[in-house]
């Protein structure tokens, strides 16, 4: 009866939530009569939703809260950023609107499925021949703003040293710090070399990435970040959540041995840095994924294991 009630209260909730869009989008030019057709995401920061205009569908994103600007400014901003993005075998979703006073930005639709899911599916060498195309997605989107710079592992594990994972029970608990420990032992000889950087995508993972009808084409979307930071930790991040999908294939750092091939041959980052970087930061990818998973830690426990050796 609880979870009736608690279903019954989230469609209430989504209702609410589109009734909202639709009065807001009216009262923007050129966007009365604006449809809301699906919410596709409802967070307590954000709402996405389908619309359509006349015969057109677009994908609206809301954020919510003191923030909501600022965010929809940078989003837009990485949008904006992607211009070089628009043709080609990699490419970014466009950006048609931005009312960033209401956190509010208006994309187009992305064709095609996520790529997540055709890789869940896809034959073996399929599966790696679109995991490399997913290094040299990044690798463009990258380019126009690549330098290098010099990495600090100190600064890295301060952002993450205070975050739930001290509050885990059990194994989760006892891993999480067993890798913070392992990462402040590697800072070190990291403090001061010279990485690669770039604005970043920041949340550079599968379901971010759709492939289109052709088979070929990538669409990244969701770029919600837009800061200069070391290219590695994206890469380590798409590997990292890949790892969680093929725990009885992991290697090195804890990173599937296949797809870490796969993606070392496109040209996203200098092979010294797939040594030292992508280790570490696959570290910390895992750190925050405990945090953020702390009822679902199950799934990062081989992973972990692995990354630890």
């Amino acid at each position: 009866m609880q979870a009736l009630e608690r279903d019954i209260s989230r469609i209430e909730e989504i209702e609410a939530v589109a009734r909202d869009l639709k009065r807001a989008l009216n009262l923007l030019p050129g966007w009365a009569g604006t449809r809301v057709e699906e919410v596709l995401r409802l967070t307590p920061d954000r709402a996405v939703a389908v619309i359509r205009r006349r015969d057109e569908s677009f994908v609206l994103k809301q954020f919510f809260g003191d923030k909501g600007p600022a965010r929809a400014t940078l989003m837009a901003e990485a949008l904006g950023h992607a211009g070089h993005m628009q043709d080609g075998a990699h490419q970014v979703v466009a950006l048609v609107a931005s009312f960033a006073s209401q956190g509010m930005i208006i994309m187009g639709r992305t064709p095609g499925l996520r790529l997540d899911r055709v890789l869940k599916d896809a034959a073996p060498d399929m599966r790696l021949r679109l995991v490399g195309a997913a290094g040299h997605w990044l690798a463009r989107y990258t380019a126009p703003t690549r330098e290098e710079g010099r990495f600090y592992a100190t600064f890295w594990l301060r952002q993450i040293e205070d975050l739930p994972h001290r509050h885990m029970q059990g194994e989760a608990r006892r891993l999480s710090g067993e890798i913070l420990d392992k990462l402040a032992r590697m800072a070190p000889d990291l403090n001061g070399k010279m990485v690669l950087r770039a604005r970043s995508h920041g949340d550079f993972v599968d379901r971010n990435l759709n492939v289109a009808p052709d088979g070929k084409t990538l669409w990244g979307f969701d770029i919600d970040r837009f800061p200069l930071l070391p290219i590695a930790r994206d890469v380590a991040r798409f590997l990292s959540w890949r790892a969680s999908d093929r725990a009885e294939h992991l290697g090195r750092a804890g990173l599937p041995v296949d797809e870490v091939t796969a993606m070392s041959a496109s040209d996203v980052l200098p092979q010294a840095e797939w040594q030292d970087m992508v280790p570490f930061f696959a570290g910390e990818t895992l750190v925050r994924r405990f945090a953020d998973r702390l009822g679902d830690a199950d799934r990062l426990i081989p992973v972990a294991k692995a990354w630890l050796g």
